[in-house]
């Protein structure tokens, strides 16, 4: 089975990186497609299924029905769209659809509709006009789209961990069998037939989630009890096996899917707990099984995570029945009242209610999410290790060996706690696009931040703290960075400032340094008020000239110009030695604020460069380069930018001096470890 596997898998990986490249080497569409599916959501964004030369993919499109007349229903409608192919997050190629030329499109009648994503349709389209506020997230718990709920309802769940109870699963598939076998049994229908109801509804259901992995894999496993004689399938194990090699036959793809890792993992850890759990009390059964499930998604969530939601221990104590016995069966209820016009009216207080409840209960858990447990970046032999580890805790704890358990779980915390410190000092250069985002860590892990990267957002778009999310935290949880001892924020652009208020409130923040003569009144205050709220202490750069951290000395350079009227001018720039190591950062100061660094400070030979202004011409000099010698020169931008940074000249002039030139647009994260031989590595997004 390994060889077999090994040469499936080997070759499935080939087909489907060559098919990957071919799409993302001529990424730009002009073309038409059919849309599959095609569903609105806030914020005029759609999202859904579309067909391009007899492949479907998943896509985005914004600003869709801005002007009223424009916003119709497209499903299974043939339209000239312009956009391009992009990878996802999960690495799979969405299509981002930039235009749809709405006079261009007319019905598909080459292909039969698709009933379910019609009616699936209708659903979300009877939801949004009759379903209340709360109506999204109905949906959410029907279908697992969480794509109508807000950025903060999203990002709570995370904190607590109980994001799980929102995707498809195996309670989901149990709640439809439970209300389905009651109904009958009630109306005294033979077994036989309720039978055959459960084998066409849950069928239909995989249709409606659109085959997600953790959902497929419960009504696959519920089909084989349904079908199948317990002669054939006497045990458990032997039930999820099957589903196991029914799922990736049929969908390959899904052995990546986190997903389908979680649940498969954790259907094994409960199924290998059922000697713990099968003899005991229904109340310390529930914990017994809370304890498992924890264990069993602990990998997945170091691996994939860097991080372990903890609070999810207390927090699936109450949500799980909640979720199970409460808001389930009332998004049903939902589901059914639907098809009827206005109906939805006499539950939507009801469910308004229930929600106003969760809401209660998330919020007075949110403040044990601050506490949080990271898991440093695992090496092979670590991630073996870690994983032995918890299946003997498991083991264990399924014996009810506890003391043995408690050892061995103190013992796997401490080695997990001090795995990240390799004694080295490290600098690292995000890739956070047109943007800065740096961090410096020494050898005792001590940490200063230097800008958070930030995007310029529409005034009426909601703000997602995407930078941070997906480039920033990961970072800092691979390095099991707690918190940031300073934050410099060199000048009072949304480029390198605008990630702060989502950083302070995901990350410890000690103390804030800026130039507050270079921000006007109402961007202070916003900073004052963030930073009072999450106790950061605010000092002002021009009454420190250096701060000792550990054997580091950072120094803040004086020469911006805060009588211009150019923000780039006024920024702060960092100086710090470490050793016989000079790292200069110059954020986005320019050639006059290089005059000046020339005229008042001796820099020679430094070994890394943040080059200023991300390569602009504006930054620079052929003097300054020349003075300076850098050794690394590191540039910050973005792949195909307008503004067409680094300038052709810049670099030209970085390569006479300097050994190497790395551009995050390019090699992506640049990271430089201050060892011996100044080793330096790149990550892509």
């Amino acid at each position: 089975m390994p060889i077999i596997s090994a040469t499936y898998y080997t070759s499935y990986l080939h087909n489907n990186n060559l098919e990957t490249q071919t799409l993302l080497a001529h990424p730009e569409i002009k073309q038409h497609g059919t849309f599959i599916s095609f569903k609105s959501h806030h914020n005029h964004k759609v999202v859904g299924t579309i067909q391009l030369n007899n492949q479907h993919f998943s896509f985005h499109h914004y600003n869709y029905g801005q002007q009223k007349q424009q916003k119709i229903d497209l499903t299974h409608f043939n339209c000239h769209i312009k956009g391009y192919f992009h990878t996802s997050k999960a690495n799979d190629v969405v299509v981002i659809v930039k235009q749809i030329d709405v006079k261009s499109c007319h019905k598909d009648t080459t292909k039969l509709p698709n009933i379910f994503n019609t009616h699936k349709n209708f659903i979300y389209n009877q939801m949004e006009k009759y379903g209340g506020k709360e109506y999204g997230r109905v949906l959410a718990l029907l279908f697992g789209d969480v794509h109508l709920l807000s950025v903060d309802q999203l990002e709570d769940v995370k904190r607590i961990g109980i994001y799980h109870l929102l995707a498809v699963s195996g309670s989901h598939i149990v709640s439809i069998i439970i209300i389905i076998q009651m109904t009958c049994t009630a109306l005294r229908i033979p077994i036989p037939v309720i039978k055959c109801l459960l084998c066409i509804a849950l069928p239909c259901y995989a249709f409606y989630v659109d085959f997600v992995p953790s959902a497929l894999r419960a009504i696959i496993s519920a089909l084989l009890i349904i079908l199948l004689p317990r002669k054939i399938l006497q045990h458990p194990i032997d039930i999820l096996a099957t589903t196991f090699l029914i799922v990736l036959l049929l969908f390959p793809a899904y052995i990546y899917d986190i997903g389908f890792q979680f649940s498969f993992l954790i259907t094994l850890f409960i199924l290998l707990g059922k000697p713990l759990i099968a003899k005991d009390y229904p109340l310390r059964t529930f914990w017994h099984l809370n304890i498992i499930t924890f264990l069993g998604a602990f990998i997945i969530s170091a691996v994939h995570f860097n991080e372990i939601q903890w609070v999810g221990l207390i927090a699936n104590l109450f949500f799980i029945p909640f979720y199970t016995f409460l808001l389930f069966p009332l998004a049903i209820v939902c589901f059914l009242l639907s098809h009827i016009t206005h109906a939805l009216y006499l539950i939507k207080h009801i469910m308004q209610l229930f929600f106003w409840l969760h809401d209660l209960l998330v919020n007075l858990l949110l403040p044990l999410s601050h506490w949080q447990w990271y898991i440093p970046k695992l090496t092979h032999i670590e991630l073996v290790f870690v994983f032995i580890s918890v299946l003997t805790i498991f083991m264990f704890y399924v014996m009810k060996w506890y003391l043995k358990c408690a050892i061995v779980c103190l013992s796997l915390t401490l080695i997990i706690a001090l795995l990240p410190f390799d004694h080295l000092a490290r600098f690292t250069l995000f890739d956070v696009g047109n943007g800065d985002a740096m961090l410096f860590e020494t050898p005792q892990h001590r940490t200063v931040m230097i800008d958070t990267g930030g995007k310029l957002m529409p005034s009426n778009k909601d703000y997602r703290g995407s930078i941070t999310k997906y480039k920033i935290l990961p970072a800092l949880k691979q390095r099991n960075i707690h918190q940031l001892d300073y934050l410099i924020i060199t000048h009072p652009h949304l480029d390198h400032m605008g990630e702060f208020k989502y950083l302070a409130s995901m990350v410890k923040i000690k103390s804030l340094i800026i130039n507050p003569s270079s921000y006007q009144s109402v961007q202070y205050s916003n900073i004052f008020t963030i930073a009072k709220l999450h106790n950061i202490s605010i000092i002002d750069s021009t009454t420190i000239t250096h701060i000792d951290l550990d054997e580091c000395s950072i120094q803040l350079l004086d020469a911006a110009i805060i009588t211009s009227d150019d923000k780039n001018e006024h920024s702060i720039i960092t100086l710090i030695n470490y050793k016989q190591y000079q790292l200069l950062l110059m954020a986005d100061a320019t050639i006059r604020n290089e005059q000046l660094l020339l005229q008042r400070y001796n820099l020679k030979n430094i070994d890394v460069l943040k080059v200023g202004h991300h390569g602009s011409i504006t930054s620079s000099s052929g003097e300054f380069i020349a003075s300076i010698k850098p050794k690394i020169s590191v540039i910050s931008a973005s792949k195909n930018n307008r503004y067409q940074f680094p300038a052709s000249q810049v670099v030209s002039r970085l390569a006479k001096s300097s050994d190497k030139i790395y551009n995050t647009a390019q090699h992506g994260a640049i990271t430089i470890v201050f060892d011996a031989q100044m080793k330096t590595s790149v990550e892509k997004s």
